[in-house]
């Protein structure tokens, strides 16, 4: 958690803008990703689902479901 606050502290407000995003919006993120469809039935828009899709995987290796890049080569697909 400290490394996290300083890193926090150390990018610049528009860096930390476009590489932080809130809870509520991981939140989002992962619900688009469980749902095997999108539409307006499930709630999702299919552009946003799609987007998720090529940026974040699930990983709950640890037991817990995080959000990782997709970029990341260590998380199990």
């Amino acid at each position: 958690m400290l490394k996290l606050k300083i890193i926090k502290i150390v990018l610049s407000l528009s860096m930390r803008e476009k590489s932080m995003i809130s809870y509520s919006y991981v939140s989002t993120i992962i619900n688009a990703l469980k749902h095997e469809s999108a539409g307006k039935k499930v709630g999702i828009d299919c552009k946003f689902r799609a987007w998720c899709r090529q940026y974040f995987k699930i990983d709950s290796s640890s037991g817990v479901e995080m959000l990782c890049s997709a970029k990341d080569e260590n998380i199990e697909k």
